[in-house]
């Protein structure tokens, strides 16, 4: 069943066709009732967070060789400006993530343009990459809530430089849709920047920036969704040559349709290993064969002259070659992510389809992966995991999730990229909704099921308690904040209670180690750990974002 609810007045996210399953999540009718909430004349109004969509874009804003954690709170309270939103940015050391130097962005900050302002959502979305190409790793930070002018929900992004001193406002850049240059005019429930990816789609040597507005009416379809494309440039991003892409652009296969939301996902990699970053886009919500909410991903490759509608792809399980049948309400691409699991030169692209059903277990999602090769994207010899694949721990249940983010990071000595993905309403021991993170290793001949770990807030070693409702995995995130060479795990507990404080978020770091993940030296942060940033405060959902992640 769906709904739609549609608020009319400032700050308010809207449900856009929200299945009734997805309502546990924004504290509707089941298990648990969140306190996320607006008060907005008089009403109490639930507002939804981007689901991490995954990959990353590995941070290391100071030059340091340590990468740096970048953690959304976008509902936090700035001031009297409710869920106006933050981002906390903890620095990477020689052992491990440390409080020294940590900072607490909002557009109240310093030489940050715009104000913080009720239901702006500034760190729904976060991705880093170098823009300017000058070595050091910048940030951009979603706001899909943001007012352009009097237009409510139209969406902006902000975009913070590194430098040697760690991020920097000064000339930090604005952009939105009504900013001179840049293509389209800003409007109603765009919620542009509600998804984010960087690539370097033109192999000029300095990233360039993907924007998701799934919201986007297209040609008088409502919610058909696009995309926006920046190059990077020496001064950042470049808003002299931006081009808007969607279903209905000449050439693009695939119709424009009603909610498909095209653009609520985004993840990049080289899938035809020509030197040149591709793009892959989820339409979560597109309909296939009549099938509403099936999902779909479009993937457009990059050239010397950047992404190019030539040879695109359209992808959904009714196309030849691709492994399962389109279900209603699967959402085939809800969550994306690109790495090379078998160190072949080509990067295979991961398919996060949480509400798959599976041995009789509802909803218990899978994650489908495709293979690379010199000709893009495979049809042929793709893979569907889920908890119930020989050799992965666990067993399917309803409503586990499973495939809701993801992330690819190498974790062990082995070369290859392994899969993080989180299963964020997996029920652990008991506990609803407490959420877990399972953890697919790379090999020779892609992901194997040998090995695999599934980690949660109860196993041995790992700092935290399963509670109903924590949604570990809502995000999941990679960096190698150690400088170890391996890369460490960043997991969102994003309705995590600290202390007393319902919902005010947590985040989990496991390090990497040459034979894989290990529990030892792990940590647990929130904004009342001695040092960082800001206070704990109800329903902050710290954490909710981390690096590379959005949706």
């Amino acid at each position: 069943m769906q709904y739609t609810f549609r608020p009319a007045w400032p700050g308010i996210v809207d449900f856009c066709m929200v299945p009734a399953r997805e309502m546990r999540v924004l504290g509707v009718g089941v298990r648990r009732i969140f306190p996320a909430v607006v008060l907005v004349s008089s009403l109490f109004l639930v507002i939804p967070a981007a689901v991490a969509t995954g990959g990353s874009h590995q941070c290391d804003f100071d030059g340091d060789g340590f990468d740096d954690a970048a953690i959304g709170v976008s509902r936090e309270d700035v001031g009297a400006a409710l869920q106006a939103g933050a981002v906390n940015v903890i620095y990477g050391l020689a052992e491990k993530l440390a409080s020294t130097g940590n900072q607490l962005w909002t557009q109240d900050s310093a030489g940050v343009a715009g104000a913080a302002e009720d239901g702006d959502l500034f760190g729904l979305s976060i991705e880093c990459g170098d823009f300017n190409g000058d070595g050091y790793a910048d940030l951009v930070v979603g706001s899909p809530g943001e007012a352009v002018g009097t237009t409510e929900q139209a969406g902006a992004l902000h975009l913070l430089f590194g430098s040697a001193s760690g991020l920097v406002s000064g000339a930090s850049q604005f952009l939105h849709r009504d900013v001179a240059g840049v293509a389209g005019r800003a409007r109603f429930g765009d919620r542009w920047a509600w998804a984010l990816a960087a690539g370097d789609f033109n192999g000029d040597g300095r990233d360039d920036l993907a924007v998701g507005a799934y919201g986007d009416d297209v040609g008088g379809i409502s919610n058909a969704g696009s995309v926006q494309v920046f190059h990077g440039s020496g001064g950042g991003l470049s808003t002299s040559d931006d081009k808007i892409w969607h279903r209905g652009t000449s050439g693009v296969k695939g119709d424009l349709r009603q909610s498909a939301l095209f653009g609520r996902s985004l993840a990049t990699g080289d899938f035809d290993g020509n030197g040149y970053d591709d793009l892959a886009i989820g339409a979560r919500d597109d309909t296939v064969d009549g099938l509403y909410a099936a999902g779909s991903v479009s993937v457009l490759y990059g050239a010397s002259t950047g992404l190019q509608k030539a040879g695109d792809d359209l992808l959904h399980r009714n196309t030849a070659g691709i492994g399962g049948s389109p279900q209603v309400s699967d959402r085939f691409g809800h969550a994306l992510a690109a790495g090379d699991f078998n160190a072949d030169g080509y990067d295979e692209l991961a398919i996060g389809v949480p509400f798959d059903d599976f041995g009789g277990a509802v909803d218990s999602g899978s994650v489908h992966v495709l293979r690379g090769g010199p000709d893009g994207l495979k049809t042929g010899g793709d893979k569907i995991w889920h908890r119930d694949t020989d050799g992965i721990r666990g067993t399917a249940r309803d409503d586990d999730g499973f495939g809701w983010s993801l992330a690819t990071g190498r974790f062990d000595d082995g070369g290859h990229y392994d899969l993080a993905i989180g299963t964020y309403l997996d029920d652990v021991g008991g506990v609803a909704d407490t959420g877990s993170v399972h953890v697919i290793y790379g090999s020779g001949s892609g992901l194997a099921g040998t090995g695999d770990q599934i980690w949660h807030q109860d196993r041995k070693g790992i700092k935290g308690t399963n509670d109903a409702g924590d949604l570990m995995g809502w995000s999941v995130a990679t960096g190698d904040f150690d400088g170890n060479g391996n890369d460490d795990l960043l997991i969102s507990v994003g309705r995590e209670d600290v202390g007393a404080i319902s919902g005010a978020g947590r985040v989990s770091v496991i390090y990497g180690k040459a034979d894989r993940l290990r529990a030892g030296g792990d940590q647990s942060w929130s904004q009342n750990s001695p040092g960082i940033g800001g206070i704990a405060e109800v329903g902050d959902g710290f954490g909710e974002n981390v690096n590379g992640s959005a949706n």
